[in-house]
């Protein structure tokens, strides 16, 4: 039977967690409702993908991750698609 270790480093490719994930991914284990409040980047995503791996059965993972960057990747996408008009500066130049 995998491990939250095993499946860390054979499917995931690390060698060790970030600071609290071990322990939101125990809690998830323990069928507890953890809430994990964690940085851009402190790997969230795992939290939720390694407990599914290791419970049987159908699993549902329902997450903000994907909402909440897919809304600043589109305005991002449409803001750069369009051609901006240059910018007067207050010397009288012209700024792209």
């Amino acid at each position: 039977m995998p491990t939250t270790q095993t499946i860390l480093k054979d499917t995931f490719g690390n060698d060790t967690f970030r600071p609290l994930q071990r322990e939101v991914i125990e809690n998830v284990l323990a069928r507890r409702n953890p809430l994990a409040v964690m940085p851009t980047g402190g790997g969230k995503a795992l939290c939720n993908q390694i407990p599914v791996l290791l419970f049987n059965g159908l699993k549902v993972v329902i997450s903000p991750l994907i909402a909440g960057g897919t809304i600043p990747c589109a305005k991002t996408t449409r803001n750069n698609s369009r051609e901006r008009a240059p910018q007067k500066t207050g010397t009288g130049e012209n700024r792209e």
